[in-house]
């Protein structure tokens, strides 16, 4: 913005002389104001008075209490620096940009790094630069440029590392020999998943399957819930490993009270005609973390009300 470098004051403000003309910008152009002046001859003559636009030179004296927060799925970040520290005599400047220059024009993220600070191309010894990526999920192409405006190009030193998961399992096989989770035509918990409290890896359900001792006779469906209520005695949690467990609720069996459920959000759903199977589906991109959220299935018969025995097991990726 350009301004006048004149400053102006008023005496009757306790904070005088800081007001800045603001010209050539045509965001804040000037306004007009035509005047009439009415003589005693009965002619009346006209004037225009130009007003300028001014500006307002402050100062934050408290700027630490302000404190702001973004999240990156609402804002559009681009070229904002990661990292600027002072390293062997140069500042070594991190952004992540936002680039659509992928081919066939698809948009995708990059990192860029560079020397910061240093204009003179004729500079030499710069400071080496090198890093680390680490590729969260699946991508389909990863390219590597360094462009120096320098007499020496620098080598960028990048590995690139995809996480791959722990695997642990869990099911309710042995629970009851001959016999499985046992239910009718209400929608009921059979299990919840969810990280322990202590937890210092995420934890993602990978695969489930579920089948019954009804062949292709009968129909199920079932609900996995986020961070639904529980209703009734609720059991204890079983640890899979260091990081998750689990806990299977109280089935419908004859003589059994099951357990409810209230509330919670509905994350995924299906039907199990004799059964199902499911890999790295809607659940896997749910991340499940120290004291975060749950995943409950709930399950009910659809074609009818009479007893049916369901058999679960359950894949878990620890990150």
């Amino acid at each position: 913005m350009a301004y006048n470098p004149a400053v102006f004051g008023t005496p009757q403000l306790t904070e005088s002389n800081k007001f800045v003309e603001i010209v050539g910008d045509s965001r804040f152009p000037a306004t007009s104001v035509i005047k009439w002046d009415y003589r005693d001859s009965g002619y009346a003559l006209s004037s225009v008075d130009i007003f300028s636009k001014y500006g307002v030179i402050t100062y934050l004296a408290n700027a630490s209490d302000i404190n702001l927060t973004l999240s990156a799925s609402e804002v559009d970040i681009g070229n904002v620096g990661l990292v600027d520290h002072y390293t062997t005599g140069f500042d070594t400047y991190a952004s992540v940009i936002y680039t659509n220059t992928a081919p066939g024009g698809q948009y995708m993220g990059a990192v860029s790094v560079k020397p910061y600070g240093i204009t003179d191309v004729k500079v030499t010894n710069t400071a080496a630069v090198s890093g680390n990526i680490t590729v969260l999920n699946p991508v389909t192409a990863i390219q590597i440029s360094n462009v120096l405006s320098v007499s020496a190009i620098q080598p960028l030193s990048v590995s690139i590392s995809e996480q791959v998961p722990e695997l642990f399992e869990f099911n309710n096989f042995d629970i009851v020999t001959h016999k499985g989770w046992t239910m009718r035509d209400n929608l009921i918990p059979m299990l919840t998943v969810r990280a322990k409290s202590t937890a210092t890896k995420t934890v993602k359900i990978l695969e489930y399957e579920l089948g019954n001792n009804n062949a292709n006779s009968s129909t199920v469906g079932y609900v996995w819930y986020e961070n639904v209520n529980i209703t009734g005695s609720v059991p204890s949690f079983s640890s899979v490993n260091t990081d998750a467990e689990y806990r299977f609720y109280k089935d419908d069996d004859t003589g059994s009270t099951p357990n409810g459920i209230t509330g919670g959000i509905k994350r995924h759903s299906g039907i199990v005609i004799g059964k199902n199977s499911e890999t790295e589906g809607a659940l896997a991109t749910i991340p499940l973390t120290a004291n975060g959220k749950d995943l409950t299935l709930c399950v009910r018969r659809l074609d009818s009300a009479n007893r049916l025995d369901l058999w679960t097991s359950v894949t878990l990726g620890v990150y």
